[in-house]
């Protein structure tokens, strides 16, 4: 959709943004007014409605490759996806609970176990198998981000279909009518102005959420202090997650300039994402039935702030090796390409972008992609002939065909003269 890197990442921030704030009025619309059932329901056509606006997006021809067009449909389909998940994501694990007999703790605790594994196996499916269909299919003659979109959203399609199959079968629980959210800001609002009010007077409260007492049922206010204690363990992870996000963005696009075969195996940018539910499925049992006890043999006790501390302390460790690792790709160290491949940098030292795409042999489009002012792109190709076309977006607009060849042993990059003239050149970097 010729967006740049950067506005790429914003686009993904505010998106994950949305999904994860959304929920906050999911679940009051479940709660207060049409039940679990009724939302998840809703929003997951709302979800469904969006995956084929996105899928519609990367079908250029329907739209006359029209980028503005296209690119707006596109953030469209990500508004509506967020807020599906706004409806789906508080409520699916609270409705799954539903269906299980309270009288055995054990059940619950061996539901939400699977359901979480589950959510962790999708996820790794999705992660392996999206990459394949975007990489390994070709549609229009570039990537196929139609398979890629298309597909989960079939699925999205089907699960819809196969949620209302066995609608006669759940425990609807009915919605309260009341807003939890509401009430929780109305006593922390109440307490704060009658302390106001009565900061004259000798009164002492052992909370001052107290103050919200009498107005206010004592053991809602009790509640209210939990979560008031609770919260102040959550102050640190929005620090987290604004690195652990980075997975899909900024590391995403690390991976791109980087050599992605690992022990043979050739393996796609966005495929790398799924060592984290790898992980997670593989270090759970280990952590809890290892770790975790030999750490208690030892004396040491194991607590949830505990794991949160050293799990963030990690987190920072991570980055600052992807910063190291940034700080070699920008200074031009390169890995050596794999046997039958090469390397292919762009540069465009001007201050237009240009689109390039390269044909194969046969005329076939094996890439395509925009480079911008003052940047460089590369890829990794297979060892062969290409035909590169280049077309700049000046004051005149600029067509030029290259013709090069790649062999094991080269680093071919091309070179953008000023924003009048195209004229690539292709070095061996090895020679030159």
């Amino acid at each position: 959709l010729d967006v740049s890197e950067d506005n790429a990442t914003a686009v993904f921030h505010l998106y994950t943004f949305l999904a994860y704030f959304m929920p906050v009025f999911g679940s009051m619309i479940a709660d207060s007014y049409i039940g679990k059932f009724k939302t998840i329901l809703l929003f997951s056509i709302i979800y469904s409605i969006g995956c084929i606006a996105i899928s519609l997006s990367a079908v250029p021809c329907l739209l006359g490759y029209i980028i503005p067009i296209r690119l707006g449909l596109c953030i469209i389909g990500l508004l509506l996806v967020a807020a599906g998940t706004g409806g789906i994501k508080p409520c699916v694990s609270a409705f799954g609970g539903d269906q299980v007999d309270k009288g055995d703790p054990t059940l619950l605790s061996t539901f939400f176990s699977l359901f979480y594994f589950s959510i962790n196996a999708g996820s790794l499916i999705s992660i392996f198998l999206t990459p394949i269909l975007r990489g390994d299919i070709q549609c229009f003659g570039a990537d196929c981000f139609l398979a890629a979109f298309g597909v989960p959203g079939v699925l999205m399609i089907c699960s819809i279909f196969v949620f209302i199959a066995g609608s006669f079968l759940y425990v609807k629980v009915p919605p309260t009518g009341r807003n939890v959210y509401f009430q929780i800001f109305a006593i922390i609002f109440c307490a704060i102005r009658e302390r106001f009010r009565k900061r004259k007077s000798d009164l002492k409260k052992d909370h001052w959420l107290d103050w919200a007492v009498p107005k206010y049922d004592p053991a809602l206010v009790l509640g209210v202090k939990a979560v008031v204690k609770v919260s102040y363990m959550f102050l640190p992870l929005p620090i987290f997650w604004a690195l652990f996000d980075q997975q899909g963005s900024r590391w995403l696009l690390q991976v791109t300039r980087m050599d992605t075969t690992l022990f043979g195996l050739s393996i796609h940018p966005d495929q790398v994402q799924i060592i984290n539910p790898i992980l997670i499925l593989v270090l759970i049992p280990i952590f809890d039935k290892i770790i975790y006890p030999l750490v208690r043999l030892c004396r040491i006790r194991v607590t949830t702030l505990r794991k949160m501390t050293i799990g963030i302390f990690l987190a920072g460790v991570a980055f600052i090796i992807s910063a190291v690792v940034q700080i070699g790709i920008d200074n031009g160290t390169d890995l050596s390409a794999p046997n039958n491949s090469t390397y292919l940098k762009t540069f465009n030292p001007t201050t237009v972008e240009s689109n390039v795409t390269v044909f194969d042999s046969s005329n076939f489009a094996v890439l395509n992609y925009t480079i911008l002012p003052a940047s460089y792109k590369k890829h990794m190709l297979p060892s062969g002939r290409y035909n590169m076309s280049f077309i700049t977006r000046g004051n005149n607009i600029q067509h030029y065909n290259y013709g090069i060849y790649l062999n094991s042993t080269l680093t071919c990059t091309v070179l953008l003269a000023n924003s009048q003239t195209v004229k690539p050149l292709c070095l061996d970097m090895n020679t030159a």
